[in-house]
């Protein structure tokens, strides 16, 4: 009920309107946090799929250049379409992920290296290459 320039509002509809007010609060922040975590993942994603340079071996065989930034190595490609990307809600966690799908199997012989494979790691620089990005995404 309106009284001259001030109001009264009754004690059960005033718990209502803080509930409501909360719910849309907490859907605005969850869209905006959802928002930040997609462009996260999506950087990610896109420098973990980059294709590694190649380079020449001391046998004259074209390979991966394992001295590179970051990129994937790609000799056939199945490593490089393994790579996937997703972002989950569940109740007041965001989680953004990028990983590689069974398909193929070597890419922690490739990520970490064996006493015969020099290492070309790919996700681990991703996000080493990100994590400045990421800084700047969250400020926003």
């Amino acid at each position: 009920m309106l009284i001259g320039k001030s109001f009264s509002i009754e004690s059960n509809n005033l718990d209502k309107l803080i509930k409501q007010i909360t719910v849309e609060a907490r859907k605005d922040i969850d869209g905006k946090i959802l928002k930040k975590v997609k462009n996260i993942t999506e950087e990610a994603y896109a420098i973990a799929k980059s294709k590694r340079p190649d380079m020449t071996n001391a046998s004259g065989r074209k390979v991966s250049d394992p001295n590179a930034a970051y990129g994937v190595p790609v000799r056939t490609g199945v490593l490089r379409s393994s790579i996937k990307r997703e972002v989950n809600q569940s109740g007041e966690k965001t989680i953004g992920r990028v990983y590689t799908d069974k398909t193929a199997p070597y890419d922690i012989y490739l990520e970490f290296g064996t006493s015969r494979i020099t290492p070309r790691p790919f996700m681990g620089d991703a996000l080493r290459e990100i994590q400045p990005k990421i800084k700047e995404i969250l400020k926003k």
